[in-house]
């Protein structure tokens, strides 16, 4: 019984609204386009306040991504074998200038000097940071060639004992006597260089050069 006192009564008001107001349907309608209207006109408004779409879209670099956009622009010379001169290649320039004009590529002086040292200081930083902690030793690597403008180079390649290999130096020799008197004292100056440096020293390879052969 008291279920069906409940439905009466909804049905009972529900046709006295109908009866009351026949064109409710219609308000209700109007109500809503009216609403959803209003809403679109105002979004214009709204994204006024926000400016421009460029600005979200191009922006200039901060000072920690002009360093990052920087080695990139070094690791992408460097894999792709490009010659330093791509950085000023006009066509170059209009695809980055494409891509966001806000970006000022760097030249091919300032990617081979600052850019390239800056490199260098930071991988050097790391390199001996992880070496100072190989707790087997390292070995240290003697090699000589002769490089495009017949330089007689000396190179010293220090390898971790997991196999890692890290380019330590390169020295120009051309003007000594290659001796093996003077490659035992560049090996005994590599030597007290490393133990400055704190990292232990397991072995020295050289190449097969008489030179070098003798210095052992």
């Amino acid at each position: 019984m008291f279920h069906y006192t409940i439905k009466l009564t909804f049905n009972t008001s529900f046709s006295i609204v109908d009866d009351f107001d026949p064109t409710l349907d219609s308000i209700v309608e109007r109500r809503e386009s009216f609403s959803s209207h209003s809403s679109l006109t105002s979004l214009p408004s709204q994204w006024s306040n926000y400016g421009p779409m460029e600005s979200f879209i191009t922006r200039s670099l901060s000072s920690a991504d002009k360093i990052k956009f920087h080695m990139h622009l070094l690791q992408v010379t460097i894999s792709c074998r490009f010659s330093l001169s791509w950085i000023n290649n006009p066509e170059v320039i209009e695809l980055f200038k494409f891509l966001n004009p806000q970006i000022k590529l760097p030249d091919r002086k300032t990617l081979s000097n600052e850019i390239l040292d800056e490199a260098v200081k930071e991988f050097d930083i790391k390199m001996l940071e992880k070496l100072v902690l190989d707790r087997v030793g390292i070995t240290l690597f003697f090699d000589g060639w002769t490089n495009v403008r017949e330089q007689e180079l000396m190179g010293t390649v220090l390898t971790s004992s997991d196999g890692q290999p890290y380019v330590w130096k390169a020295s120009d020799i051309s003007s000594e006597r290659v001796t093996n008197i003077e490659v035992r004292l560049k090996v005994e100056e590599m030597m007290s260089q490393l133990d400055k440096l704190k990292i232990p020293l397991l072995a020295v390879v050289t190449d097969s050069a008489p030179a070098y052969n003798a210095a052992k």
